[in-house]
């Protein structure tokens, strides 16, 4: 009997330094080609970013914004193109708006990374 006991004993030893282990490790940040394929920016600018008839290019972004500007255009679209004089002649040339996205800050960041990075 007291040999199950040590046994039991041992196994909830390692569950609960495995447990205090994995407190400490992070989740990796999301991929932000993973985010652009997955909300949708695909469907309307392409699976490359090169633009497509819904969408504008992506490229040369960084010259065109900032990341904080883009991060809050990614916020609030159409609220944000509302104040941008660029984005509301692209509301004349592609006539279907930005949608808000269903994504988290994480997934955003990431997002915006991989747009800087990728069509800088």
């Amino acid at each position: 009997m007291e040999r199950i006991w040590r046994l039991d004993l041992r196994a909830w030893l390692v569950l609960g330094v495995l447990g205090l282990v994995s407190l400490g490790c992070e989740t990796p940040p999301p991929d932000g080609r993973a985010v652009f394929l997955t909300v949708g920016c695909a469907r309307c600018h392409g699976n490359t970013g090169a633009g497509e008839s819904l969408g504008p290019p992506l490229e040369d972004l960084s010259t065109k914004f900032t990341i904080k500007q883009m991060n809050a255009f990614l916020d609030n679209p159409i609220a944000y193109a509302e104040k941008d004089e660029r984005l509301s002649k692209w509301r004349d040339e592609y006539f279907t708006p930005m949608p808000k996205l269903q994504m988290n800050d994480p997934q955003r960041d990431a997002l915006v990374a991989y747009l800087f990075e990728k069509h800088p």
